[in-house]
């Protein structure tokens, strides 16, 4: 008869065998009928992780052809190659991917009908494009005749020239209207304008270009009822719903001049000539840096950052670029997190030439050619597949490559 002491640790045993790797098992006989089992569990480690090292982001575009622009918008993104292409990827129910289809993807597909292109900007569900003749092309939604042209119906997935615009230098698409600078410094915009982002003393939507009176610009910026421009002499002058003004008034309390403006959701920054970031606005964010909270009337140095070669907002998030190809983020989704404030350098990445920013994703364009991206995945915006992954993921706080 088999005692109860041994029916125990044969069941030990049994747990034993069923959670452990390798196991060792010493019988060891007693007296009379009784067995004493000894169990030995040596446990085996899991195998290593792939080190984070091997993440980092490098490598050329689709086809090995350079990627020279790029920009996130709502749930899609864009990029425009060296060879004057365009590709976008993510959400094409409003035809934002103009690539004649109306399909959501995650692989990177060709924009139809234009060539020789240099830049490209997205809204919150159009984009818009520049070619080297300095003309702009638009797609996707037109509910309020961000396209710059009249169309058939709301939307469209066919690229289009805008009406009446030449020799343009800048462009950039804020949620639901667009603006553009031309070589002589006149800004245009047409879109929306609940707000007065057109700038043009009015509120009515305009599906053509309306120029911004008494301006000159060398750059301008698009947000989300707002807008900004560079003027010609350094200063910047904004107009909409950051202001509460139809036209454009010029900020106070820059310390030097400006070389850049970005415009967020009621916030904006401007990268001075030294490197230096200022935002002013909306910060309950965290969106105007560490030393703003609430609402900041005139401009506020944001702490913590290098010397930035270049600056990108959407919402309520900014990022920018370092001279040395590092890339800072500030910013959050959650209001008064003091966290978010502080700008937060971006590892695993490398040397990134440019930084764009959606509503839950961003990417860099990296010095080699290719393109990195992190956040929320719902849309595709991270790719079909990215390295260290088997399929698709939801979310990566890990940048991960573009795989084209």
């Amino acid at each position: 008869m088999v005692s109860r002491r041994l029916l125990v640790a044969l069941a030990l045993a049994s747990i034993a065998s069923a959670c452990a790797t390798r196991r060792y098992v010493a019988v060891v006989p007693a007296a009379g009928d009784e067995v004493i089992a000894r169990l030995r569990v040596r446990r085996v480690p899991p195998p290593e992780p792939e080190p984070l090292a091997d993440l980092t982001c490098d490598g050329p575009g689709p086809d090995a052809v350079a990627v020279v622009d790029v920009a996130l918008g709502q749930s899609h993104a864009c990029v425009v190659l060296a060879d004057g292409t365009a590709r976008c990827w993510g959400s094409g129910n409003s035809g934002a991917l103009g690539d004649g289809s109306r399909a959501n993807t995650a692989t990177p597909t060709r924009v139809e009908g234009v060539s020789g292109l240099r830049a490209i900007t997205t809204g919150r569900a159009h984009s818009c494009a520049l070619d080297q003749r300095g003309r702009v092309w638009c797609w996707g939604d037109s509910g309020y005749r961000q396209l710059g042209r009249p169309i058939e119906g709301t939307s469209t997935s066919r690229a289009g020239e805008v009406d009446g615009l030449r020799d343009v230098v800048r462009l950039d698409a804020g949620s639901d209207h667009t603006c553009a600078v031309t070589r002589r410094g006149e800004v245009y915009c047409w879109g929306r304008n609940h707000d007065g982002q057109l700038g043009d003393g009015a509120r009515d939507r305009y599906e053509r270009p309306v120029l911004v009176p008494r301006l000159r610009a060398s750059a301008v910026a698009a947000g989300h009822t707002s807008s900004c421009a560079v003027t010609r002499d350094a200063a910047v002058a904004c107009w909409g719903g950051i202001n509460g003004s139809r036209t454009p008034q010029i900020v106070a309390g820059l310390p030097a001049a400006a070389v850049e403006v970005v415009v967020g959701r009621g916030s904006a920054c401007a990268r001075l000539v030294d490197g230096a970031v200022h935002c002013w606005g909306d910060g309950s964010h965290g969106q105007l840096g560490p030393h703003a909270r609430g609402y900041a009337e005139h401009p506020v140095w944001v702490e913590g950052l290098p010397p930035a070669r270049a600056i990108v907002a959407w919402g309520t998030h900014v990022c920018a670029t370092d001279v040395g190809g590092g890339v800072w983020c500030w910013g959050s989704d959650a209001p008064f997190d003091p966290e978010s404030a502080s700008p937060r350098h971006r590892a695993l990445l490398g040397v990134a030439e440019q930084a764009a920013i959606g509503d839950d994703a961003a990417c860099a364009r990296m010095a080699a050619g290719g393109l990195c991206c992190w956040g929320d995945n719902s849309d595709g915006i991270l790719g079909a597949v990215f390295r260290a992954f088997d399929r698709p993921a939801n979310f990566s706080e890990v940048p991960v490559p573009m795989a084209w």
